[in-house]
């Protein structure tokens, strides 16, 4: 059962605040395994973030497709997922560094690994990706930006990540070579970024990603 209820741990579906003096709070899913059981394990921790076409303040909108349909069943991996929302009208950009505060409280919550934790996200939320990860290099096990580039210039702060960007070549939303300069500038810079070009896929490469469980696995090791 994806989204589980009734378990001593944090809502499957809820609010995050940061703090009652701001007003600054964000939606989410939480997925985890239906045998899970914080007490006696820690899993690795996937954070998505998703694209601009499920934005609002209804976290369920974002099983439509990606990374939360695919929650809704056993996922092929042991690991806990957390989806937030991002507002109407807004990006990722605006919730950062809050959005990290929020990461580390759902993986306390959650008992998860703290250095196992990844991140990915799709279009607008793979533009999330390289920034949240830019800014926090040291927070994360590995990031799968999907059909979303980030800013070159900041290739040095990712030179220590493992990374797998993926794109689609016929992607008429967010060009391929948006993934293409940020994976050139990282390895110029000393990284081993990889990238994974689709040259038959356009702007929902996504859906090739996560119907192959290897990704998921990469992510999770």
């Amino acid at each position: 059962m994806a989204f589980p209820s009734g378990k001593d741990l944090m809502q499957t579906d809820g609010t995050y605040t940061i703090s009652a003096s701001e007003n600054l709070n964000i939606p989410y899913l939480l997925y985890y395994p239906d045998d899970f059981c914080p007490q006696k394990e820690s899993l690795p921790l996937v954070a998505f973030l998703h694209g601009g076409g499920e934005r609002g303040n209804n976290p369920w909108l974002l099983t439509c497709h990606s990374l939360p349909k695919l929650c809704m069943k056993e996922l092929p991996v042991r690991c806990i997922v957390v989806s937030p929302q991002c507002a109407s009208g807004k990006d990722w950009y605006y919730y950062m560094p809050f959005l990290m505060s929020f990461i580390y409280a759902i993986a306390d919550a959650a008992h998860a690994d703290s250095k196992r934790i990844s991140l990915t996200g799709i279009s607008m939320g793979a533009y999330g990706v390289w920034e949240l990860a830019a800014l926090y290099p040291d927070s994360f096990q590995k990031i799968l930006p999907i059909c979303g580039g980030g800013m070159p210039w900041t290739a040095q702060a990712y030179i220590h990540m493992p990374i797998w960007a993926v794109h689609g070549v016929l992607d008429d939303v967010v060009p391929a070579e948006t993934s293409i300069q940020m994976v050139r500038a990282i390895n110029l810079a000393g990284g081993s970024a990889k990238l994974t070009l689709y040259p038959d896929v356009g702007h929902h490469a996504w859906e090739r990603v996560f119907a192959d469980s290897s990704f998921l696995k990469w992510l999770i090791t």
